[in-house]
């Protein structure tokens, strides 16, 4: 699997918001993952001004929204959970655009890009990076907590804060490639993006080049010139 970028919770149009035995001597997963989210991740996110729902958090900045959450696999049983973590950074005005609607909350699909905890324990931005996934069971809680405890204070939060502008973000996105690049919501972002830097020029080239969402790509159209004009 790969990392990076790519998150298969991207927006569709409209957006979307293994099963085993229960043993009555373990805790249910679900309550595993909370735990890692409420006990040891939250402590750390609340103080610096992040929002929490279930297992996902947001932090307002400006013009930003950032995003981290953990994920858990779909083939996860009752008694062992495979579990990830994501960041993203949203841009409400560009999720506005593209889709026309703004969500209360959040999540890692939204964002301009999604990157996996994988991808920054290893310090690999590039979209190119190895996934991992982190087995959870009643016995591994506490070590899986730590390890991803360490990854979003050592390295999600310093990259977020990194992106403190468009021009950052832009930095980033340029260095990003891959399949996950090609997908017509990174494109429109993309696109949004070069216009919020001023270049309009770019802009116009990038949403040529989305080859599906015709009539999103017709509508960002639509509403950047009437925000060009306004």
């Amino acid at each position: 699997q790969w990392s990076g970028c790519w998150s298969d919770t991207s927006p569709t149009l409209p957006r979307s918001t293994g099963t085993g035995r229960t043993s009555n001597l373990l805790r249910p997963m679900s309550d595993m993952i909370r735990e890692i989210g409420r006990n040891h991740i939250e402590p750390l996110l609340k103080p610096l001004g992040f929002k929490r729902k279930d297992v996902a958090w947001n932090r307002s900045r400006v013009e930003f929204v950032d995003v981290i959450t953990l994920q858990k696999a779909k083939y996860s049983t009752s008694t062992e959970q495979s579990i990830t973590g994501n960041i993203a950074i949203c841009v409400p005005e560009f999720r506005e655009i593209i889709i026309g609607n703004t969500p209360a909350f959040f999540i890692e699909g939204d964002g301009i890009f999604t990157i996996r905890f994988a991808a920054l324990a290893e310090d690999d931005l590039s979209g190119r990076a190895l996934d991992r996934w982190w087995n959870v069971t009643d016995e591994t809680t506490g070590a899986v907590a730590s390890e991803l405890f360490d990854i979003v204070k050592q390295k999600a939060i310093p990259f977020l804060d990194s992106c403190s502008d468009f021009l950052a973000i832009e930095r980033h996105l340029s260095q990003l490639t891959g399949w996950q690049t090609k997908t017509p919501y990174f494109q429109l972002n993309k696109a949004l993006l070069y216009w919020k830097l001023g270049d309009l020029s770019k802009c116009d080239e990038v949403l040529s080049s989305v080859s599906k969402w015709p009539e999103q790509v017709k509508m960002v159209r639509e509403r950047v010139m009437k925000r060009q004009a306004s």
